[in-house]
């Protein structure tokens, strides 16, 4: 199973994700903005919160999360940093 390991939220709405797989990808957030269930990450304190939960998903206030297969499959590969 495929889970985050890492989370770097960057200030373009942008987050890098290392997975436990090894890879290191880069999500672009800015889609779900404009959607009620993700319009609290608009605020980009709020945003600059992304964390690793106990699951290995990404998340804020542990309430919102973006589903690990949605990061995974929609995000860019980039090298580790």
């Amino acid at each position: 199973m495929v889970y985050a390991v890492k989370v770097t939220p960057l200030g373009n709405y942008n987050i890098i994700i290392k997975f436990n797989t090894g890879e290191t990808k880069i999500y672009n957030c800015y889609p779900l903005l404009n959607t009620p269930l993700f319009a609290k990450l608009k605020n980009k304190d709020f945003f600059m919160t992304a964390h690793i939960d106990e699951t290995g998903l990404v998340c804020w206030d542990n309430a919102t999360d973006i589903p690990l297969d949605e990061l995974y499959n929609n995000s860019v590969e980039i090298a580790a940093r």
